[in-house]
């Protein structure tokens, strides 16, 4: 990446090493909490992304990025005339190989779009404490890139990329009204599961959970109790949890602190043991509890 990428598009700053990133001007990470305020979450939440490197992986800045929009701009030449990768090449990766909906298709690396008859570019990206949002108008000359240092900036940058393509093709001013309703239906769905939460958790309840939680695939989870505060600790993390009641008369276990505040698992007792059950849109992960 460092010799075939980085380097010959002069993105100077951008590195894929986290202790790197760490040592030299950096933005801290921020995620909402149980009540949707954003609070500064400590840099080690983004230590999942290595092991899926180069997703998400590069710790860059607004210069490193436009350096690469430009590229995309210039059919892989820079403005200083010198040819970082062929034109043929970069054009490649913008052939539909596998569609999204009737207007995108995913290329190579790049998603291409129709907006309402103009060509988009685009890639975005996320993870605990990031959201980023990069895209080039090719016919125009047009490229964006909008770093945020916060989970949750969707709303925000689809905001942004609306008002941008209405200031460049005089479209209907509808960007801040669509963010505000976006808004206000998130505060809305999060009012609503917050009733069916109860942040400080009975106390025989959590009483009855103390202890280790193993799982042969993700490891141990350890649950304590200081007679107020419950917390689920992971190893890597650890969260103050709350108490939320199932339909089914059962309750989960809620974590309250970001960055994964809003993860649940199912508290059950099977065969005389309780159990802990993390549920994946696809998979489920029990952890038992320990002897």
């Amino acid at each position: 990446m460092q010799s075939r990428v980085l380097d010959p598009l002069g993105m100077t700053s951008t590195t894929f090493d986290p202790a790197r990133a760490r040592r030299s001007d950096h933005a801290n990470p921020h995620a909402p909490n149980v009540k949707m305020d954003f609070v500064p979450v400590d840099v080690s939440a983004e230590n999942w992304v290595p092991p899926i490197r180069p997703a998400g992986g590069a710790w860059s800045s607004v210069h490193d990025m436009s350096r690469y929009a430009l590229a995309e701009l210039g059919r892989g030449r820079m403005p200083d005339g010198k040819q970082v990768v062929s034109e043929a090449n970069l054009l490649k990766r913008r052939e539909p190989m596998a569609r999204i909906n009737d207007k995108a298709s995913y290329g190579l690396g790049v998603v291409v779009e129709d907006d309402h008859g103009v060509q988009l570019v685009w890639h975005n990206g996320g993870t605990l404490g990031f959201n980023t949002d990069l895209y080039v108008l090719p016919e125009h000359g047009v490229g964006v890139v909008v770093l945020t240092n916060v989970d949750g900036a969707g709303a925000f940058l689809r905001a942004v990329r609306r008002r941008i393509l209405e200031v460049l093709f005089d479209g209907n001013e509808e960007a801040l009204a669509n963010l505000e309703f976006s808004l206000k239906r998130r505060d809305e769905a999060v009012a609503k599961e917050r009733e069916k939460l109860r942040e400080t958790p009975d106390p025989a309840w959590a009483k009855s959970l103390v202890g280790s939680f193993d799982n042969a695939i993700l490891g141990r989870l350890r649950i304590t109790y200081d007679g107020k505060r419950a917390v689920l600790d992971a190893g890597e993390w650890k969260s103050a949890f709350g108490q939320q009641a199932e339909e089914d008369g059962t309750f989960s276990v809620v974590l309250l602190d970001p960055p994964l505040v809003g993860f649940d698992f199912l508290a059950q007792v099977k065969d005389g043991r309780p159990q802990l059950t993390l549920r994946a849109p696809q998979q489920e992960y029990v952890f038992t509890r320990a002897p």
